[in-house]
């Protein structure tokens, strides 16, 4: 099966961004979230405030500009060996305010 990954930046997170630009100042990214999307692929939807059904939510453990892109951001998190059961259909970015970017 061959899969099509890519990112959308939810409202919130366009504003968010946006703002950051125009002070100058950087968005902090604390939490990733993954997802199991309520057992469907679905198309994800800038309105969302939320994954569609989350599933495991750490803080990030590392947030690095890429070396490739300047304007691409590496996010991971370490997800322990005892959860799963589960497949990951989408994962979420969110600031330290709880919105999901």
């Amino acid at each position: 099966m061959q899969g099509e990954y890519y990112t959308i930046f939810t409202k919130i997170g366009q504003a968010k961004i946006a703002n950051a630009i125009a002070l100058g100042k950087p968005m902090e990214i604390k939490y990733m979230a993954i997802g199991d999307g309520a057992g469907e692929v679905y198309e994800p939807d800038v309105n969302q405030t939320e994954l569609r059904r989350e599933v495991y939510r750490a803080q990030a453990s590392s947030v690095t500009v890429s070396d490739a892109n300047l304007n691409q951001i590496q996010v991971s998190m370490l997800v322990p060996a005892n959860v799963g059961g589960f497949v990951i259909r989408e994962v979420g970015l969110f600031d330290t305010e709880g919105n999901l970017i």
